[in-house]
Parts: structure tokens; sequence; C-alpha cells
């Protein structure tokens, strides 16, 4: 992984700061030896068919100087620390109304190696559907990381959501790169879990990658009457995994996943960075 695309939102506030996942970032990047391009997204508002002008150009004025301001104050901040770790870095800001910015965000992901995002906060209403065209869209890994994630980059011990579809083995093949430096790396199942329980077992895989010199182990986990994403989060908690890996499985948009499912449950709540293809 030589190239990092970091997308950050440019809210519409008084003040900001980047958020902690910006630092992981940096810290991600540095440890791999990679460029770092942040992209600060800051989209327009788009003036209503029947709202009379008058009533919203101020507003709509307001919120584009505010989200410039921003994005400059987090990409000076986030470039002061890429240079002080010795991170080569790029950045931009992409400000242009919401079809348009999602487009070009995604042109740009398709020529980097994985896709760095903060988990959407529960208020936000842009980068959740950013994030979701990112993971089902734009054909590349996407990292997931809470924004007040304060951890450095680490990747000691990994755990690997394991189903045996497609999309799990995209997964797997590209997070290549941090299993490899992993200490050790465990492929987990919920063997009771229909979304879980598909042909090839985490046995199965254990070989391939132990081929790659990784340190596997292979661990049936059990739901005992919860779901299967709360199973694999408890059990990611419990052995205090640094990643997890894992495929965009079950449902296909960002409003059915926010009814339920294991792909909903780790996007939104996950204790760990989640590594996730489609």
């Amino acid at each position: 992984m030589k190239s990092i695309l970091m997308v950050l939102h440019a809210p519409f506030a008084e003040s900001v700061r980047p958020p902690a996942s910006a630092a992981y970032g940096v810290d991600l990047a540095g440890k791999l030896g990679a460029h770092l391009s942040l992209v600060l997204a800051a989209p327009k508002l788009q003036q209503g068919l029947f709202i009379p002008v008058a009533a919203v150009s101020g507003l709509l004025a307001d919120n584009d100087r505010v989200r410039a301001d921003n994005a400059a104050a987090i990409s000076g901040a986030v470039s002061h620390a890429a240079a002080a770790n010795g991170v080569a870095l790029s950045s931009e800001t992409l400000q242009s109304p919401y079809p348009s910015l999602e487009r070009r965000l995604l042109n740009r992901a398709h020529v980097h190696d994985v896709v760095l995002v903060a988990r959407p906060a529960a208020d936000d209403y842009v980068m959740p559907g950013l994030v979701e065209s990112l993971i089902f869209e734009s054909g590349r890994p996407v990292l997931l990381v809470d924004s007040d994630h304060a951890k450095p980059a680490s990747f000691e011990r990994i755990v690997i959501a394991w189903d045996g579809s497609a999309r799990a083995a995209r997964a797997v093949w590209d997070a290549l790169p941090l299993l490899k430096r992993a200490q050790s790396v465990e492929i987990v199942s919920v063997k009771d879990d229909k979304d879980l329980s598909k042909a090839i077992p985490g046995s199965e895989l254990a070989p391939a990658l132990a081929r790659h010199g990784i340190k596997v182990t292979v661990t049936d986990l059990s739901r005992n009457g919860d779901t299967a994403g709360n199973a694999i989060k408890s059990h990611v908690g419990l052995v205090r995994a640094d990643l997890l890996v894992m495929g965009a499985f079950g449902h296909n948009r960002w409003r059915e996943l926010i009814l339920g499912g294991v792909t909903e449950d780790l996007i939104r709540s996950a204790n760990v960075p989640v590594l996730m293809s489609r």
C-alpha cells in the first residue's frame, strides 16, 4: 500500500480541528512508507427551485465560505503533522454540489491503493452517503476509523471475519500487505449465522495465508442468541485486535444498512478500525 487516499469532511461550523482519524492516517502512511493524498469534502448547497433567491443566497454564500475556510484550516494542520512525521502529502479541497462531489471523490479513489475515512457521526448528513459510495462503487478497500480514534496505526493482531464469499476473499487479499506485518492473524466465522456460513471454512483459508509467511489461527464463534455483528465485535474486543478485515456483504444501500445486518453493525459501531471491501 503505497498510495493512501484520506477523505475528511469540511463541516459548516464555527471552528474545527482535524479528527483523530487524521493522525491515524498520517501514522499509517509513515509506517507503510506511503504517499498520503488528503481530500477535504466540502459540499455546496444548491438553490431550491421554488425558494426565492433573496431568502437563501446569503446562507449559500456563508456555507461555501465557512466550509472553504474550515477545509483550509484542516488541511494546514494535517500538512504540518505530515511534515513532522516525514510523510509525503498532497492536499486538495473538493467543493461542489453533492452529486459532482461524489463522482469526483470516486475518481480519486480509483487510483489509490486504499481509502481511509472516518465513520460518519449520527448527526452527519454528508458523510454517510459518501462512505456508502466509497464502499460499494470505488472498487477499492475502505478503511473505516472512528473520528475520535486516538491510537496510532497498528497491525500486530488482525481479525478476519470470514464467510467464504467473494467479497470476504477480496477483503483478505486487499489487506495482504497489512496481514504480512501482523504478529498474529485470526480467522473467525460465526457458525450459526446465515450470513457467515458459506461454503469455504476458515480452515481452508489459513494455509493460503500461511504460504505468505503469515501466522494464522482459526476460530469458530457462536452467536449465543445475539447478532453475528455483536459476536464479532465482542470477540475483537476480547482479543484486543488492532484491525478487523471483512467483506461488505448483506445489504447494498446505506438506507438498508441502517435497518440492520452484519455489515451495518460493523460499519456503524465496530470498536476497532475496519478494512472493508466489496
